[in-house]
């Protein structure tokens, strides 16, 4: 994981949620812990939600013999995320994988994430595939600063 030295730390984000067409922008705080041991990455992301407090806490993996980045995700009620991207780590990614609701339903998921030259500023967008649109439509967009 030597690639994400620049990502553990404590970051202040802005997350804009598209709610009915319109963004519903919500700060929140993100935490990045390194595990060396275990080439591996826990972060913890909290927010608000329709005014009430939200966690999900995620992990991110890299798999030498699939040279796969695997991140997993499990929020407050109990929706898990699990995602890939192929190898090699690059300043842009992206992850694609899938949503599941506690009730069992499933949705195709795709995450980018991108962070600047300084590595100081992570953007990061999510987008679930609509077949409507025989397409991925973004549902959040998120900036990330860098202040610890």
């Amino acid at each position: 994981m030597s690639s994400y030295d620049w990502f553990p730390g404590h970051w202040s984000c802005n997350t804009a949620v598209m709610l009915h067409g319109a963004p519903d922008v919500r700060s929140g705080r993100l935490w990045v812990i390194a595990d060396g041991n275990h080439d591996a990455l826990t972060q913890r992301f909290a927010t608000t939600l329709g005014g009430k407090p939200y966690r999900s806490d995620e992990s991110l993996t890299y798999d030498a013999k699939k040279a796969l980045f695997e991140q997993t995700e499990v929020d407050q009620n109990g929706v898990h995320i699990a995602l890939t991207a192929k190898a090699p780590y690059e300043p842009t990614m992206t992850f694609e994988g899938l949503l599941s609701l506690p009730s069992g339903k499933l949705y195709r998921m795709r995450a980018t994430m991108s962070i600047d030259k300084t590595a100081t500023t992570l953007t990061t967008s999510t987008a679930f595939y609509e077949p409507k649109a025989k397409g991925y439509v973004e549902q959040s967009r998120g900036e990330c600063r860098k202040d610890g």
